[in-house]
């Protein structure tokens, strides 16, 4: 998938403003990319292929096929020629892909990758990481965040985001039997934890009522249970974490139960620690580490999927794309995403 034009628009814009806060091998490499006037060209050439390919089917069929490319071909070849006479090239910058938050460029810094990303959620989760000064095994590791002001995309705010290099295929590509065992096991783990975000965001939309201590508050003593207060609410112990569809319809029938939500939310973080563990000592995949790490550094991980891990310089599996934080406290309400 191509990037957004206007994500080269960014990086062209604040190149002034990136040398600053960033060293300036860290910025991606300049390359002329295609222009709208040759993506123009490019339809252009592909409708008249198709009105020729449709004459051809007409000819075949006793219809008069030459007339209707002749009426098609002249509107195109007018509009054709009008664009060609239009740069075909403009400025841009070398990209590895795009994906649907943003697009990886490699930078002239062997190793250093910059991102820019519409998640807000990653931007955040980068800028709390990095204020930890920690960072565990499992995960690639982040240099620097900014937000583009007054800049959107989408409606969305725009950020760029500074990480080691990860190295394709990701791990979704991996079709040996470990790497089948290991998305398995993620995805199981990646289940709880999109359904334990969906009920902190819930409870966050009553915020109103509750007040924003009230939700930390209820976070807290969910983590803070003892077994006892939740077993009843638990899986059988034969529920299999390497097995997603069966854990998948077990979250279905949980989430029906009417049970006090500190409760659901403490059996779910039990699951979600068996989970990372499974992956982490069961299997020795240290994203599973990660994500525990993160947890009990009162963030949550919700969209850690075999698109998002890649692996490092050194061979081991790494998230590279961590997706739809959550906090799980106010420990970082004083971390504030810096604007260019």
């Amino acid at each position: 998938m191509r990037n957004p034009p206007a994500f080269d628009k960014f990086l062209l814009k604040y190149q002034e403003q990136l040398v600053k806060v960033v060293p300036p091998e860290w910025l991606p490499e300049p390359v002329l990319v295609a222009s709208k006037a040759a993506k123009m060209v490019e339809n252009f050439k592909i409708h008249l292929k198709g009105a020729r390919d449709y004459a051809d089917w007409m000819n075949d069929n006793m219809q008069d096929g030459e007339t209707y490319y002749k009426t098609q071909s002249e509107s195109v070849e007018k509009m054709l020629a009008k664009w060609l006479k239009k740069n075909q090239t403009t400025k841009g910058f070398k990209e590895y892909g795009a994906g649907h938050y943003g697009v990886v460029y490699p930078t002239q810094k062997p190793g250093i990758v910059c991102k820019i990303t519409t998640d807000q959620t990653e931007a955040q989760f980068v800028a709390n990481a990095i204020s930890l000064n920690k960072r565990p095994a499992g995960i690639v590791k982040y240099h620097a965040v900014f937000r583009f002001s007054g800049k959107s995309h989408k409606r969305r705010p725009v950020y760029i985001v500074w990480r080691d290099e990860a190295h394709p295929p990701v791990l979704a590509s991996d079709g040996s039997h470990a790497g089948i065992v290991y998305q398995n096991a993620l995805h199981s783990t990646k289940h709880v934890a999109s359904i334990i975000r969906s009920m902190i965001t819930g409870m966050f939309s009553r915020v109103k009522a509750m007040g924003v201590s009230s939700v930390w508050k209820r976070v807290a003593v969910a983590k803070n249970m003892e077994e006892r207060e939740f077993y009843f609410f638990l899986p059988e112990q034969s529920l299999d974490m390497d097995k997603p569809t069966t854990i998948y319809n077990w979250l279905l029938k949980f989430k029906g139960l009417r049970i006090p939500m500190e409760n659901k939310l403490a059996a779910l973080f039990w699951l979600f620690k068996n989970g990372c563990d499974n992956l982490d000592m069961s299997h020795g995949f240290s994203p599973g580490h990660a994500l525990w790490w993160y947890f009990e550094n009162d963030m949550l991980l919700a969209d850690v999927h075999a698109n998002n891990v890649m692996k490092d310089q050194d061979g081991n599996w790494d998230i590279s794309d961590p997706g739809h934080m959550i906090e799980l406290s106010d420990r970082y309400a004083n971390v504030k995403i810096p604007s260019l």
